[in-house]
């Protein structure tokens, strides 16, 4: 009898035994299966995140492409046409009176201030300009280009040293901030405008503030916005994506819209 105990306390312990040790394989193989999972998820989301990445490095560059190609077409063909429209509109002086003289003055006046403008928009489409004169001289320029237009005044500053960026970098940000000026002058109704670049160490900020009409944040979250509104503020989340920055957007009504782009740059003696 006492070793028919003996026996089943035995059997009991190995069976118990057996048990733990399957119970401990399933949670090491379920430990196993979950990691392997995770690691198949990040290999995913690295795949897709490369892929968005290099679609839209190569929409950027169709745009840059395109930016060049117009740039051409207006300094080459587009001033052309407007210096032979002037030339011919001169070989009338002759044929006219005081008063007309005058209106065809007008008018040539009008056509010098067209070309000017045509010769300054395709010198900011041309990345060679930024590439001759600086980034801050490029940008510069582009300030006193849109001032010109009468639309808004325009307050431009820098604070602390200029980081340098690499140049693939500097057109990002120069069409970000491009972008930035043409949603105010389309919808913003501003009268002035801020643009301020803060360098340190190992960042860029900019932040464009506008006294403009605004708009709800709202907006944002809607349907229309998801179906297609506000494309501005997608190309601009867009662009500073491409370049590891963020964005950081606050409007409200009648108040105005602050925008912040937070760019990553190289420590002094890292530069790319």
């Amino acid at each position: 009898m006492e070793h028919t105990y003996a026996d089943m306390s035995l059997f009991l312990l190995i069976i118990t035994v057996l048990l733990l040790f399957l119970l401990v394989l399933v949670l090491v193989l379920l430990f196993l299966h979950r990691r392997k999972q995770l690691k198949h998820s990040e290999l995913l989301s690295a795949i897709h995140s490369l892929h968005d990445q290099q679609s839209l490095r190569l929409q950027l560059a169709v745009q840059e492409e395109t930016f060049a190609y117009l740039a051409r077409e207006l300094h080459d063909n587009v001033n052309l046409s407007l210096t032979l429209v002037k030339l011919h509109l001169n070989g009338f002086r002759s044929r006219l009176n005081a008063g007309d003289q005058a209106e065809l003055n007008n008018s040539l006046l009008s056509l010098d201030n067209v070309s000017r403008q045509v010769s300054q928009l395709a010198k900011s489409w041309n990345t060679d300009v930024l590439e001759s004169r600086g980034f801050l001289s490029a940008l510069q320029a582009e300030v006193e280009r849109i001032e010109q237009l009468g639309a808004c005044r325009i307050e431009f500053c820098t604070r602390g040293e200029p980081v340098h960026l690499d140049n693939k970098k500097e057109i990002v940000v120069l069409r970000l901030i491009q972008e930035a000026f043409n949603n105010i002058l389309k919808h913003a109704n501003a009268r002035n405008v801020r643009l301020q670049l803060s360098y340190s160490h190992c960042r860029l900020e900019i932040s464009i503030n506008d006294d403009g009409k605004g708009f709800s944040m709202n907006d944002l979250t809607s349907e229309a916005y998801r179906k297609g509104g506000k494309s501005g503020l997608r190309n601009l989340q867009s662009r500073i994506k491409l370049i590891g920055g963020t964005m950081q957007l606050e409007s409200y009504p009648g108040s105005g819209t602050q925008l912040l782009f937070t760019i990553p740059a190289p420590p002094a003696g890292l530069e790319e």
